[in-house]
Parts: C-alpha cells; sequence; structure tokens
C-alpha cells in the first residue's frame, strides 16, 4: 500500500477549524486473503482502512509544553468524519469493503468511493506553540 500525500496542504495555524487537505490511497495489492480466523487461513470477507496518530503523549495534533492535542478527524468527503484517537488499540475506521468469495487479489479499486480521506484538526481552543503527530493510516483483512 502507498499513501498519495498530493493533496495534503498543512495550512497556517490559527484559531479554527482547519482543513489539512486529502491523504489518499496512491496503491494497494494483496494477493493474500486467506489470512482470516483462528488459524489464520480463513478467506477474509472485509478489507477495512484506518486511521490513527502516534508518537506523542496524549491524542491529537500535540502540544508537549501545555499538554493538549487539537482534535484531529478524518473522513470521506461523502461521510461524517471519525476523530482520530492516539495508538493501535482503538483505530478510527475510515472505509470497509466487502470481498467477494471469488476475489483472489484485492486492490484499492475495491474501496468505493475511491479511498481519499478530507483531515481536519480543530485549532480553535488551541494555545500558541508547536503541535506535532504521526498519522497512520493502515490497511487491514476481516472476517
Amino acid at each position: 500500500m502507498t499513501i498519495d500525500t498530493s493533496n495534503w496542504n498543512p495550512p497556517s495555524i490559527r484559531n479554527a477549524v482547519l482543513d489539512f487537505g486529502y491523504l489518499t490511497i496512491g496503491s494497494l495489492f494483496d494477493n493474500n486473503l486467506n489470512v482470516c480466523g483462528t488459524g489464520g487461513n480463513t478467506k477474509c470477507k472485509n478489507a477495512v482502512i484506518q486511521i490513527y496518530t502516534t508518537g506523542p503523549a496524549g491524542s491529537g495534533m500535540w502540544n508537549s509544553i501545555d499538554s493538549y492535542g487539537a482534535p484531529i478527524t478524518a473522513g470521506l468527503d461523502s461521510s461524517t468524519p471519525s476523530a482520530v484517537s492516539l495508538g493501535s488499540t482503538s483505530p478510527a475506521t475510515l472505509e470497509t469493503a466487502a470481498i467477494a468469495s471469488s476475489t483472489h487479489v484485492f486492490s484499492q479499486s475495491g474501496f468505493s468511493p475511491t479511498p481519499k480521506y478530507d483531515v481536519k484538526v480543530d485549532f480553535s481552543s488551541a494555545g500558541a506553540g508547536s503541535y506535532s503527530t504521526t498519522i497512520v493510516l493502515q490497511y487491514g483483512l476481516t472476517l
């Protein structure tokens, strides 16, 4: 899987909900769909794209001086955005696609609409300073 960041445009920080642009799945190719179930050899029925952050001590776009995270949301243009949490234990699911029993290879075209996720950060109540985080998009398979 590759991520296309050509439409990722971090804005000048100000006290507002800011649109950072889009993270898009540039390519995705999976020809090993028989990895689900307790034995790890059952055909998976769904593909998912999830998002979370990692790196700082708290969730959101993190300001280490004030120990504050400006809340991050992400989602498809046509959906209600999901809150992006810290850590891989509770990622937000951005998109799910069913995998037909006759499918042997799953690619980004299996998601509809196209996997293109708008990311926004709410700096409305954020104090001055530096903010950072690492955003992780992950692909997975489920039963």
